[in-house]
């Protein structure tokens, strides 16, 4: 799961009080939790394809948030329906799948099921999610990435190199890159580990 903690602080960081915030990729309800805990008030917007977790955000919010203060689609974020929101999103948040590094489900609806190649995947998920968020947010807001670059077999998946050609292409300024600390305990004990969250802008 997303570290909740660390989502806190990022909303606090640059999100908007009272604003609308959007994640393209619920996933397990890290972020969800972490927007909740930073107190920001306003409204959060999740997708995510996979039934059973969609169900279980959709548990966890309705203890946890207040009424209406939570939207969940379940569905890909590239075919939600998001109509209305475009430049009125303050903030956007999210760590999508890494390509078929995970597997959250087997729904054909997953990333991965739906674009089996990465070149298919890179233009039919990533740029479409990125571009797509570009076009909710409002001028001279933020939208905060987290990806990492994956080995599956012998070779290494360029997910970072990927997410920042996207960023461009959408249009977005990356303004800087914050390091989102792991933890892992290997053969050797406890080491540190780090992913990079890309902190981009929509120009005003």
């Amino acid at each position: 799961n997303f570290r909740p903690g660390f989502a806190m602080h990022i909303y606090r960081r640059f999100g908007v009080p009272g604003g609308i915030n959007v994640d393209p990729s619920t996933g397990y309800g890290g972020r969800l939790v972490g927007w909740l805990a930073s107190r920001l008030g306003g409204r959060y917007v999740g997708v995510d394809p996979s039934t059973k977790t969609h169900a279980a955000n959709v548990a966890m919010a309705a203890a946890l948030a207040p009424p209406g203060a939570v939207e969940l689609h379940n569905a890909p974020f590239e075919a939600a329906d998001l109509s209305g929101l475009e430049d009125r999103v303050s903030f956007a948040f999210t760590s999508p799948p890494y390509f078929c590094k995970e597997l959250y489900a087997d729904e054909p609806t997953q990333s991965f099921k739906r674009y089996p190649s990465l070149a298919q995947w890179e233009h039919g998920f990533l740029l479409p999610m990125v571009m797509k968020v570009e076009a909710l947010l409002e001028p001279g807001r933020y939208f905060c990435l987290n990806i990492a670059n994956v080995q599956i077999g012998a070779d290494v998946v360029p997910l970072e190199a990927m997410a920042m050609k996207a960023g461009e292409t959408a249009g977005l300024e990356l303004e800087q890159t914050l390091r989102f600390e792991l933890s892992y305990f290997g053969t050797g004990g406890a080491q540190r580990l780090y992913e990079p969250v890309y902190v981009f802008r929509k120009p005003r």
